[in-house]
């Protein structure tokens, strides 16, 4: 299987202004999106509307509407900045023999449209391992997701600018 480098929308070049519903194509990107538990919707700019409805405030005044559009801003490009360094660890990984664009298909394949089932038919035993193995690392993912959520719940229930 080839990939081509240039087709991919990756981490280094989306738009972050798109509204389109795929953000990335690149499965480094999207690996390291997986590993540390960030839609890769959670990348893009949000107009002030987004921005009311993500923090439930549907009368903010201006003053604290830019303070909260701030702060989104900030943790989203905190995002990017952990997840370039994600991608980083992925393509290491990918050198060392660790970690392939071809595992990451055979085994997310299903997710961005790139499942063979005919791989899987071949061999049971391989069919067990796969499964196995993806039900681990999707174990892992929901965990990660999971603790972001909180920590990001914790970050947007804080006292509005206009409670201090």
């Amino acid at each position: 299987v080839t990939h081509k480098m240039n087709h991919y929308i990756s981490l280094e070049n989306f738009d972050a202004q798109s509204n389109k519903e795929v953000v990335l194509t690149s499965p480094r990107s999207l690996e390291a999106c997986g590993r540390q538990g960030i839609d890769p919707h959670e990348l893009l700019i949000k107009a002030a509307e987004q921005i009311q409805d993500l923090y439930n405030e549907k009368h903010v005044e201006q003053e604290g509407l830019e303070l909260y559009m701030k702060h989104y801003e900030q943790k989203r490009k905190e995002k990017i900045k952990v997840l370039l360094e994600e991608r980083q660890v992925v393509m290491e990984e990918e050198r060392q023999g660790l970690w392939s664009v071809e595992d990451f298909y055979r085994i997310n394949g299903y997710k961005y449209g790139h499942f063979d089932k005919s791989q899987l038919m071949n061999n049971s035993k391989s069919t067990n391992a796969i499964s196995s193995t993806l039900l681990e690392q999707e174990k892992e993912a929901l965990e990660r997701i999971r603790k972001r959520q909180e920590k990001d719940c914790l970050l947007y229930t804080s006292p509005s600018p206009r409670d201090s």
